[in-house]
């Protein structure tokens, strides 16, 4: 287990059994929790300061709330497919905005953490203060939130996991309003490390989690929280293609998040020296520190197109490669061959997909006429 991950549980687990209001505190807390627990020592005291200086505010406009607080236009396709798909109108999709008050926000959390301290002897100096930290921004915003009189008769977050939307959402159970939640990427047991994302269904706040296939259910059913109801639902981003595409002679690469950039870069030093030519999707956050990396190299090609699945329905390429991202297994809904780069990670190993970790593997993958079959049934719900 690494060491952000035992952090992040030794600090969660001081506020198993907790609640406030009706709030449990652990799973409201969950991803503040986290988030904090995999900072670096700067980032985690801007997150503490941004804790402390903002609140929150949402605004309903009919019977369907549909809340969102990452503005990443990927995020934006899943909403608008979601309320296409269940015939909800555009006007639920609400963003949660940030407000500042600072000598208000400042007083009132002083207040809390001054009315609310508490030592515990088993603690160190340091996990008491950030204890009693999250104890009084989890009142302040329990509190706030509770002042407000919100109405409708159905909530979905877009990820009832994170931040904001988690106190949302159990503003809301607590008032019988039924509670949705959207997956929104690869959910799956990690088999080695456990990075940040594990909050994403670890701390599901909401009483059901619309998944994309078999694949995620069967994977976190024994994750997520007891009373969480797991529902098969439609992917969000499947467009008509037509079967006889030309063929499209190199291979597409999907990038996964900034997290794992070292692991990116031993990929791309293994393609770079096969000589081919690869199309590069980059993923949202790694733009800045990969374009110009790979605009050095001559085989390799940006892929500009704003969806990834104009790209998919595009061409048929040789295959696709990635690793921990979600693409991977989208491109089968398009009938694009699939191989899995296998990280020193070694996350997750999808059954049936080739895989490689070095250059002469994968030349030996670029001989094969033939790809294993691989059931995209199984992992995306049509």
């Amino acid at each position: 287990m690494n060491n952000e991950y035992k952090k992040y549980i030794d600090l969660k687990d001081a506020y198993r059994g907790k609640n406030f209001n009706g709030y449990p505190l652990d799973r409201v807390l969950g991803s503040y929790l986290a988030n904090y627990s995999w900072m670096s020592k700067f980032n985690k005291c801007r997150f503490l300061v941004y804790c402390i200086i903002n609140n929150h505010e949402i605004s309903i406009d009919g019977d369907y709330l549909i809340s969102y607080q990452t503005p990443r236009e990927s995020y934006q396709n899943i909403l608008e497919n979601y309320i296409l798909e269940y015939n909800i109108p555009t006007r639920s999709i609400q963003k949660i905005e940030m407000t500042k008050s600072f000598f208000l926000n400042i007083f009132s959390f002083l207040y809390y953490f001054i009315k609310y301290f508490k030592y515990n002897k088993s603690y160190s100096f340091f996990k008491n203060l950030i204890y009693n930290f999250f104890t009084a921004f989890s009142i302040r915003t329990i509190s706030l939130l509770e002042s407000k009189t919100l109405d409708c008769k159905q909530y979905t977050a877009f990820n009832s996991s994170y931040l904001y939307e988690s106190f949302l959402t159990f503003y809301f159970r607590k008032r019988n309003i039924p509670t949705y939640s959207l997956q929104h990427g690869l959910y799956f047991n990690y088999l080695n490390e456990i990075p940040l994302d594990i909050i994403n269904y670890e701390n599901i706040c909401a009483e059901n989690l619309i998944c994309w296939g078999n694949y995620t259910l069967d994977q976190i059913q024994s994750t997520v929280p007891k009373d969480v109801k797991l529902i098969l639902g439609k992917y969000p981003y499947t467009i008509k293609f037509s079967k006889n595409r030309m063929k499209k002679n190199t291979v597409l690469v999907f990038l996964p998040r900034l997290i794992y950039i070292s692991e990116t870069k031993k990929l791309l030093n293994i393609l770079e020296n096969t000589g081919d030519n690869y199309l590069i999707r980059l993923h949202p956050n790694t733009t800045q520190s990969l374009q110009a990396y790979i605009a050095k190299i001559p085989s390799f090609e940006v892929d500009e197109n704003p969806k990834l699945e104009i790209t998919l329905a595009a061409y048929k390429y040789d295959f696709c490669i990635g690793f921990n991202t979600s693409s991977i297994l989208e491109a089968t809904l398009y009938g694009q061959e699939i191989v899995q780069y296998i990280s020193k990670n070694d996350e997750f190993i999808i059954d049936n997909i080739l895989s490689f970790n070095s250059l002469e593997k994968l030349k030996e993958i670029k001989k094969l006429q033939v790809f294993p079959k691989v059931n995209k049934y199984y992992y995306f719900a049509l």
